[in-house]
């Protein structure tokens, strides 16, 4: 029996409703690798390093003091026109964009873990050892004037010593300046004594490492923990990628990641059982605490749920989430489903997505409460999605239960039921919290809409005494302490 609060916080109608590193990436071919690079299945490449050709590096004290050889630098206004020397429009670092299939790939940098990692597909890596032996045989130019960020350059590795293409991401201060490797997607702040101008022909290749985030991720609560197991499960190791639709913002692709068959999204899972308790549990007010609330679900007396009046904003937020997050929520593992599992429940009643928690498996189906409004409901396992999204997965659930003081131990009465719901619903009452049991915290109600006001206890009192039910009376109890308006 359900009842819905038509204030400030909107109840669904049917049923009234209750409810609603640096790590980098081994070098190409001719690069020896590190010790934790380059292991594909526990096969090590071994190659040898080339005679490196480049120029010697001069110290320079900042951008503005040349290197000996090189012209001394002149404001770009002073400068003489020259003829644009910059690759012709559309050859210019072309970023590569997989397509919805699988690939074998070579996890070249993991840098948030899971949300964010670098792949290059196995297919290109020997077009980039060839593009990475032409640039480390090229005769070196020191950037002419300060860098800006965006803009193209060479950058010499601090680990391996061998040169990567690169773009300026930000300019540290005169000495140096933060560069991204496009080909192998790590970072580093390097001198400007690493730091070269790029050469023509090497602009028009395609980037050779596309992001990745790793698909299902955003259902799960992503740690430091986990970022670092990540890391070390898949960095500089090759996998089978399997690239998917967009999940989230288009600034990156999104893709399953194999090692052996094993999804990794399923070890993550395995490694840390946790990660799927989304929402956090709502904690309970303190004893002595007043609050503004609305009814949202009545069974009796001595259990019912209330939402602050406070939360309808957040309430309002998950009602708009939802319509958008289910679009893209996948279905529930029927291997994931327990009690206590946190999932989305498609209402029977009004056809309408909640936040739910199953309490009880009954083969195909499940009993959820609808941990926003307070009521459960059977649904059909089919009836389940995954949860994701920052509003679905930070807003702890709104509906806190409670007992009406003095009626702790009610046993069943109907129309003491029907009384109580008359009493309470459709309108803001004052909560007034004298303790707690359990999960649930025991209160006064008292209606603030009428002068006097309105004691719910006090008015229930004398409805079961005026029926004579003697079986109800004998429970009620009014002690002298925690009473009050």
């Amino acid at each position: 029996i359900i009842g819905a609060p038509s204030q400030a916080l909107p109840i669904p109608q049917p049923m009234q409703l209750a409810h609603r590193r640096t790590f980098n990436p081994d070098a190409p071919s001719f690069v020896p690798p590190t010790e934790n690079q380059q292991h594909y299945n526990n096969n090590h490449f071994h190659q040898q390093k080339p005679k490196f050709q480049n120029l010697p590096r001069h110290p320079q004290e900042n951008w503005r003091q040349q290197a000996p050889g090189h012209q001394p630098y002149v404001p770009p206004h002073n400068a003489p026109q020259q003829p644009q020397t910059s690759p012709p429009k559309g050859k210019w670092l072309v970023n590569r964009v997989l397509k919805y299939r699988k690939y074998p790939v070579l996890v070249s940098f993991v840098e948030e873990g899971p949300i964010k990692f670098a792949v290059q597909p196995e297919e290109t890596l020997q077009e980039l050892a060839d593009l990475m032996r032409e640039i480390n045989r090229c005769e070196l130019k020191l950037l002419s004037e300060p860098p800006i960020p965006g803009s193209v350059c060479l950058g010499r590795n601090s680990k391996d010593g061998v040169l990567r293409r690169a773009v300026v991401r930000a300019v540290e201060d005169s000495l140096q300046a933060k560069v991204f490797y496009i080909d192998y997607g790590s970072s580093e702040v390097l001198p400007h004594s690493d730091i070269y101008e790029m050469p023509s022909q090497f602009t028009g290749p395609q980037v050779f490492s596309v992001r990745f985030t790793l698909s299902g991720i955003q259902y799960l609560i992503v740690t430091d923990e986990m970022k670092k197991y990540f890391q070390d499960l898949v960095e500089g190791r090759r996998m089978i990628l399997d690239v998917v639709p967009p999940e989230g913002p288009p600034l990156t692709q999104y893709g399953h990641l194999y090692d052996n068959d094993k999804n990794i999204l399923d070890l993550l899972i395995a490694k840390f059982p946790t990660c799927i308790e989304n929402w956090p549990e709502r904690s309970l007010p303190p004893r002595g605490s007043k609050k503004l609330v609305q009814i949202s679900y009545v069974e009796k007396c001595s259990s019912f749920y209330v939402q602050f009046n406070d939360d309808s904003v957040s309430l309002d937020k998950l009602t708009t989430t939802l319509a958008e997050c289910i679009k893209t929520a996948p279905p529930v593992k029927p291997s994931s489903i327990k009690p206590g599992y946190k999932c989305l429940a498609l209402c029977q009643v009004d056809s309408l997505w909640y936040r739910a928690k199953v309490t009880k498996v009954l083969g195909n189906q499940v009993v959820v409460q609808y941990v926003d409004y307070g009521n459960d409901e059977k649904v059909p396992t089919s009836a389940l999605r995954t949860v994701g999204g920052d509003v679905l997965t930070k807003i702890p659930a709104l509906a806190i239960k409670c007992i009406l003081h003095g009626f702790e131990t009610e046993p069943i009465d109907d129309e003491v039921y029907s009384q109580f719901e008359k009493m309470v619903f459709d309108k803001v009452l004052e909560m007034h919290v004298v303790n707690q049991e359990g999960e649930a915290i025991v209160v006064n109600l008292y209606d603030r809409n009428i002068q006097p006001p309105l004691d719910v206890f006090q008015q229930m009192k004398a409805f079961v005494d005026s029926r004579g039910n003697n079986e109800v009376q004998k429970t009620l109890r009014a002690p002298a302490a925690g009473r009050g308006k």
